[in-house]
């Protein structure tokens, strides 16, 4: 019996009439994508199912597998275990069991942990025996399924790049399902563009007239400020597009001692052009110095100004960060974009470093730490960097010696949304990961989670912050999730 058949099995044996009729039809819809295949389908169903009051163990299965197919393990195996731990019977979990078994060996290439699914399934079996005859059959079982898991033969799972990921959304028509102001949606926009730039260089490099300028396309692209993965594969066609950058230079310079007027189309794509893409190629490789230069030497522009301060707020040999700061800070661009947000932030950080008193370390802090928070709370849903943000907000809380109740409360939204950005459409391996700091911060971390989980009373004095977020939540996303709800409750008493 393969892994997809045990799902089969269950699907004609298994109803959800004690749930309500969407349940159902989700139910029904999940299981038929799953039978044919069509894996990544299933995926744009998740914020609907996880909408629901209840979700069926079966589902989680299903979800579970269509995951570990995806090969988003993580995620996967605790969707499949949460399913075994809610099955309603011994029988269901035993399926269950035996579809998890197969999962290790086809796509998790671990027979171990398949061995510990089949010692667990005869634990539940042997629970149920009042008869030779049932122990017979209870043997006989174990054997044949012991037999299938050895013949079963693994797979290869492919993980598809970033790119190969937003490109496909065409392929299946849901790009309508993402605005253009998602993570999804501007990644979307982006591949486009380098797409149509990579297209038109390629014909200058072939001597055929491009129908747009290269140079143009690739601005659009850049000011469209997306997520900064998607702009990888302008490092595929580097190359040319210096090359291209080289001619058009040499040309332009020949062309101002002519004695003949210079055509409009001739000055277009511009030297400014040119200097804020080599400066933003570099930003990209992380040299914010080269990046600066060339930033300078471009036409001033607000999405330029961003990016220069960007690349300073990054750059730990800058030292002018005031004068930075007044200027992204004043500027009008991009006033609710988490781009611009996190770049005050990290000004603030690094101002904070270099202040010796206290009262304005202080102060930069909780500049940084509100410029942050409202950083991430403009985030779109789909956004891909949860934990990377929170990661920076929770080093700033240990860094300045916080009360470990306001680090476990940041903690918690970390894991939280980081785990929530797993079952996007979009996924990056290893994105995600258990938060590492000092054992003894981690140790007291985990005694605030037990007294929250066993709803003790917390007492901590600077609830600012964590007053600060669930207001501002309320503000710009609206309702804080119930788990969040009941956190915050615990730790902020009225």
């Amino acid at each position: 019996m393969s892994e997809s058949k045990s799902i089969d099995t269950l699907r004609q044996s298994f109803t959800l009439d004690y749930y309500d009729q969407e349940s159902n039809e989700a139910f029904i819809q999940i299981t038929k994508l799953y039978n044919n295949v069509q894996l990544s389908e299933i995926l744009f169903l998740l914020p609907k199912i996880f909408t629901f009051d209840e979700i069926a163990p079966v589902m989680h299965l299903i979800i579970g597998c269509t995951l570990i197919k995806l090969g988003r393990s993580t995620a996967g195996l605790r969707e499949v275990g949460y399913a075994i731990c809610k099955a309603q019977d011994d029988k269901t979990r035993k399926e269950f069991l035996k579809t998890l078994a197969f999962a290790f060996i086809q796509y998790l290439n671990d027979p171990v942990m398949a061995k510990n699914c089949l010692g667990e399934y005869m634990d539940i079996s042997r629970g149920n025996i009042t008869t030779e005859a049932d122990f017979q059959n209870m043997q006989n079982e174990v054997i044949e399924l012991d037999k299938n898991l050895k013949n079963s033969k693994p797979e290869v799972v492919v993980i598809k790049s970033f790119e190969e990921q937003v490109l496909e959304l065409s392929k299946m028509k849901q790009e309508e399902l993402f605005d253009d102001d998602s993570f999804t949606g501007k990644s979307l926009i982006v591949i486009r563009y380098l797409h149509q730039c990579e297209s038109e260089l390629s014909r200058w490099a072939n001597d055929k007239r491009s129908k747009n300028s290269p140079l143009r396309i690739l601005i659009e692209a850049i000011f469209t400020f997306g997520p900064l993965i998607s702009y990888n594969s302008i490092f595929k066609f580097e190359p040319v597009l210096n090359k291209y950058m080289s001619n058009l230079s040499q040309f332009q310079k020949k062309r101002s001692f002519s004695m003949f007027p210079i055509k409009e189309e001739t000055l277009d794509p511009t030297f400014s052009h040119i200097h804020v893409i080599r400066g933003f190629v570099s930003m990209l490789r992380h040299q914010y110095k080269e990046a600066v230069s060339y930033f300078d030497q471009a036409n001033f522009s607000e999405e330029v100004d961003l990016l220069k301060c960007y690349c300073q707020a990054n750059d730990v040999e800058f030292k002018k960060l005031k004068s930075s700061l007044a200027v992204v800070s004043s500027s009008s661009f991009g006033s609710n974009d988490s781009f611009k947000l996190f770049t005050i932030a990290k000004l603030h950080e690094r101002l904070m470093m270099q202040h010796k008193f206290k009262k304005h370390r202080s102060d930069e802090f909780f500049a940084s730490m509100k410029f942050f928070i409202t950083g991430i709370l403009c985030l779109p849903v789909d956004d891909l960097y949860y934990c990377e943000y929170y990661d920076k907000m929770l080093d700033l809380l240990i860094r300045r010696k916080s009360e470990i109740e306001v680090i476990t409360f940041f903690y918690i939204l970390r894991n939280y949304y980081g785990l929530k950005s797993e079952y996007n459409y979009l996924y990056i391996p290893n994105l995600v990961y258990d938060y590492n700091c000092d054992d003894k911060i981690m140790e007291r971390i985990q005694e605030v989670l037990k007294n929250l989980q066993d709803k003790r009373k917390i007492e901590c004095k600077e609830t600012f912050l964590i007053e600060y977020w669930y207001e501002h939540h309320i503000e710009i996303k609206g309702k804080v999730p119930n788990p969040i709800e009941v956190v915050y409750k615990q730790i902020v008493h009225d």
